[in-house]
């Protein structure tokens, strides 16, 4: 037979063999094949099947490129509210078995059967694993995240989460938020656990733990100690002026600036370091602001309290902080020029340890016969 030779008695074409022939004549005479989806109409059958596969897959809204839209469709807020009004949702008893539910899906799916399985629980009973994907998936990767992280009990809804989980894992879209979704959940699981269980630190020891165990100290020692202790009531201020009670004099470390006001805290060689000191003293630009600047510095408001010789006397307690930053720079200047200096203040960190390890008190009753270093005492550092 001639190539060519073969021609359409209708339209006129011509083909090679007559096989091709005849394909060609039943698009003239058979009847439309119509997708039932979206309408489109095929001459063949087998191109209808070929068609149809494609709504097979759902069509997942995208946040942006590779990143599926987490937030739920007009559709899905209808579906909840009508679940939530109703008293219950009816769910066909095939999707109540798991083998029966397989067998089903897999018979009108095809190769991506899980797509056609009915959730029967939840905000969507009754809507298939299809139809959450192209819904809410926001909703989607909550559940499996749970599901990852606690399990289920109930076996029909083990099977179903499974199901949901493998048939996710086709859709790198979707997994991509799962996968963010299961880190975000882990780090807050290790916070909680974090401030749920304190470090067992066997270095530390509690306020109260300290002062029993130097009043152990004091009740074992063989020469008269006086006890007597200073009390906060003592040194507060009254509402109606400073305590007249009497207070803990100063220490001759205590630092007491150019008004005469006592810096408690303060250690005298930041100011300016002797030759012998291992520590550099506090930068210079730095000694103003954190001394005086009751915003940006180191100490809280001065106040008042009567010393031992009867005396009212201002002083100023360190801020409960532990960084400290300069002030701003001012945006406008009149006048003299400032001091170049002021231009090179730089933030501090100021760390207050409350104990000390293995150290040696001394003792302070000044008449003491005990040689000097003979009671080491081992405080448990507690830091702040």
């Amino acid at each position: 037979m001639d190539k060519g030779q073969e021609k359409c008695t209708i339209c006129g074409r011509s083909f090679s063999y007559k096989s091709n022939l005849t394909r060609h004549m039943k698009t003239h005479f058979t009847k439309e094949n119509k997708c039932d989806v979206c309408g489109r109409t095929f001459t063949q059958q087998y191109q209808l099947k070929a068609h149809l596969k494609q709504h097979q897959y759902p069509k997942i809204p995208q946040y942006r490129p590779g990143q599926a839209r987490l937030s739920y469709s007009d559709e899905a807020k209808k579906v909840a509210e009508q679940v939530a009004s109703s008293a219950g949702v009816s769910i066909d008893p095939t999707w109540l078995n798991p083998e029966k539910a397989e067998a089903e899906a897999r018979k009108s799916g095809g190769e991506v059967w899980r797509a056609q399985i009915v959730c029967t629980f939840g905000m969507y009973a009754g809507q298939s694993f299809k139809w959450l994907l192209e819904n809410d998936v926001g909703w989607v990767v909550w559940l499996l995240s749970q599901y990852i992280l606690k399990g289920e009990q109930n076996d029909l809804l083990k099977w179903q989460k499974t199901q949901l989980l493998e048939f996710v894992k086709e859709f790198p879209s979707v997994t991509y938020e799962l996968d963010k979704k299961l880190e975000k959940e882990k780090q807050k699981e290790e916070r909680k656990t974090l401030m749920a269980a304190p470090e067992q630190d066997s270095n530390y020891a509690t306020d109260a733990e300290l002062l029993a165990c130097a009043e152990n100290v004091l009740d074992e020692s063989v020469v008269a100690v006086s006890t007597q202790l200073t009390t906060w009531g003592e040194l507060k201020p009254g509402e109606d002026g400073p305590s007249t009670s009497q207070a803990r004099p100063s220490s001759p470390t205590e630092a007491i600036d150019s008004r005469g006001v006592v810096l408690e805290g303060w250690q005298t060689y930041w100011d300016e370091a002797p030759a012998s000191a291992q520590a550099l003293g506090m930068a210079a630009p730095n000694i103003k602001w954190l001394k005086h600047d009751e915003t940006y510095g180191l100490f809280e408001p001065s106040s008042t309290y009567t010393n031992t010789k009867g005396e009212t006397v201002e002083r100023k307690l360190l801020k409960k902080k532990m960084e400290f930053h300069p002030p701003p720079l001012p945006t406008s200047m009149k006048g003299a020029v400032p001091n170049m200096l002021s231009f090179f203040a730089t933030r501090a960190f100021f760390w207050r340890p409350v104990g000390v390890m293995k150290a040696k008190i001394r003792c302070p009753n000044s008449n003491c016969q005990a040689p000097p270093g003979d009671i080491t005492i081992t405080i448990k550092q507690n830091s702040s």
